[in-house]
């Protein structure tokens, strides 16, 4: 097994695409600036049924209470928390791919759990069916 580290559209160039069998990210979407670009660069490192691990810091739902707090302390949160945005519809964002998404809410005893919401699941490239064998 070999880690690698850096930025996803890095690894496209140095290892081409559908090079990995599974990719973990752990807090990694709540502070990248372009969520979708590098949800688009894991798909396409992705092999065929790869899995994309990931842990990740969402947003309540919107217009409720806890979800007008992340608002409201985002802009301060992402300062003192070195990028990290409290307020991401993250899951929407990996739901917005093809894959076969299983997830669950990951409840914490923490006084800034109320901003610390986390979902935690996995991500399921699927297999593209080829037409010209139907």
């Amino acid at each position: 097994m070999e880690v690698f580290g850096g930025f996803s559209s890095d690894l496209i160039k140095t290892k081409g695409p559908e090079s990995f069998d599974f990719i973990i990210l752990g807090n990694v979407l709540c502070e990248v600036p372009d969520q979708q670009q590098v949800l688009s660069d894991i798909h396409t490192l992705l092999r065929k049924n790869g899995q994309l691990f990931f842990m990740e810091h969402v947003a309540n739902e919107d217009g409720t209470f806890l979800n007008k707090v992340q608002n409201f302390l985002n802009p301060v949160w992402s300062v003192i928390s070195d990028g990290c945005n409290c307020n991401r519809h993250t899951l929407n964002q990996i739901k917005a791919f093809d894959w076969k998404i299983e997830s669950w809410e990951l409840h914490m005893n923490s006084p800034m759990a109320f901003i610390n919401r986390l979902q935690v699941g996995i991500a399921t490239k699927k297999e593209e069916i080829n037409s010209s064998k139907l």
